[in-house]
């Protein structure tokens, strides 16, 4: 008898998938800080470059998870990452039970002048809570990071750039250090995610990059951004919390806090605090697009439980003036302790609230809201309207159905969802090898061509 042996494409396919396909990908490791030459009590080294420093005596390299617990930390900790700038590393991690910070320093070593960046490709998680404790783990110096919508989850409270701690941890003021310190989010969509009611996020470092930047704070927590950011273009979206830009290193820059190509949008329920203390008047170019009463994160606005969309933390006797564009998607209230100016275009068919506090001058271009244009005052104790100029002066009525996009849920991206490279490979090598077994099956459920054999 002879056996014949059919070779099909299905064999052929399933052979080579099972014994021909190369390995493309590989699991990142994950890193844990142990810190163990850290706390040496004569010579202490906390570079990243001492593998003694890691649990398991392997320093992280390109594409590694790195993770920080300071749960057996007695004080704050300054790490410097001197591992060459061109690595890119994983996921950065912060979490532990101890009130102690951990300080990451981008530099060959923490005395080293020149300036480094710490780049990865992945998300940022800081589970560690303050308590008492002044100082906050962050990245205290330049930072970068590739991924494709990063989430960014604070628990409590995270540092980007130096600040008076940096200024400290440096033993001097180095101002050529500090303001070249910047912050690049990449090209793609940053998550910021406050996680907790008093979420504190702040950046003395200047923003760059093109992606967007999309806030989910919890209502008492705020991102302070400290630091002039000319070069970022991106859009800001304030989806929930407050943002509270405010000049730190030049007050004089307020103006140009962000590219006058970036949008802000603040989205109903959210606010915007701009914070200059500073006895002059200051303008802002970027378009705004605003809606709804805000938050209760204003302490100043004299209704602590309704600070406004938008509040000017300003000198009383100045003027904050808006010259972009300004879009209402719902009734909104605008609150300052000075004035806020709007010259711009302003459309959207819904109403400004009377101010709570201070005062509202609409001088739009061109003016389609439900509020002309006019001077807007907060009421007197006596009583009275507080309008000028003719203006209708509502409070906020009407049912201002809003057309602003729906707040996604906090850790949601805004497109879809990415697997690592692992685990595509792995889908991509049981879909292969399930669907060749169905072929499989389907060739031997199959009749053979017989042919009539003659005795």
């Amino acid at each position: 008898m002879k056996i014949k042996f059919r070779l099909s494409l299905t064999g052929f396919l399933a052979a080579f998938i099972l014994f021909g396909a190369p390995a493309t990908f590989a699991n990142p490791a994950t890193i844990t800080w142990s810190g163990t030459d850290c706390i040496a009590p004569t010579t202490p080294n906390c570079d990243w470059s001492d593998v003694n420093n890691w649990v398991g005596g392997v320093a992280p390299a390109a594409g590694d998870n790195i993770i920080f617990d300071n749960t057996s930390l007695t004080g704050d900790e300054a790490v410097a990452d001197d591992i060459a700038s061109s690595t890119v590393f994983g996921d950065l991690t912060f979490q532990g039970s101890s009130q102690y910070a951990f300080l990451v320093v981008p530099y060959n070593n923490i005395s080293n002048e020149a300036n480094s960046v710490l780049a990865i490709n992945g998300n940022v998680t800081d589970g560690i809570v303050s308590g008492s404790n002044s100082t906050v783990s962050g990245i205290y110096g330049s930072f970068t990071n590739a991924a494709a919508t990063p989430d960014y989850n604070i628990n409590d409270s995270f540092q980007f750039g130096f600040g008076p701690i940096g200024q400290q941890l440096l033993g001097s003021p180095q101002p050529s250090i500090e303001q070249a310190a910047t912050v690049n989010f990449g090209a793609n969509t940053a998550n910021f995610i406050g996680s907790s009611g008093a979420v504190d996020i702040v950046n003395y470092a200047a923003m760059t990059g093109s992606g967007d930047t999309d806030f989910t704070l919890s209502a008492d927590g705020d991102f302070q951004q400290l630091t002039a950011s000319p070069a970022y273009t991106g859009n800001l979206d304030i989806q929930s919390g407050t943002l509270l830009l405010s000049p730190y290193l030049s007050p004089a820059t307020m103006p140009d806090i962000f590219s006058a190509a970036a949008m802000i949008t603040v989205e109903d329920g959210a606010g915007l605090v701009f914070n200059d203390p500073s006895a002059t008047d200051t303008t802002i170019a970027e378009p705004l697009t605003v809606g709804g009463t805000g938050t209760n994160n204003c302490s100043n606005s004299g209704n602590a439980a309704n600070c406004g969309a938008v509040y000017g933390a300003i000198d009383p006797n100045s003027t904050l003036t808006f010259t972009g564009a300004v879009v209402l998607t719902s009734n909104t209230q605008f609150n300052t302790d000075g004035t806020l100016k709007f010259t711009g275009a302003l459309s959207g068919a819904f109403t400004m609230a009377q101010p709570y506090v201070g005062t509202v001058v609409l001088a739009g271009s061109s003016n389609s809201t439900n509020t002309v244009n006019g001077t807007y005052s907060a009421p007197s104790t006596g009583g009275g309207s507080g309008n000028s100029g003719g203006g209708s002066g509502n409070t906020g009525g009407g049912s201002g159905t809003s057309s602003a996009k729906k707040v996604k849920a906090p850790g949601t991206p805004d497109t879809g969802f990415a697997l690592s490279a692992a685990h595509a490979s792995l889908s991509f090598i049981v879909t292969a090898i399930c669907t060749i077994s169905m072929l499989m099956i389907a060739d031997l459920a199959r009749p053979a061509n017989r042919k009539n054999v003659r005795a």
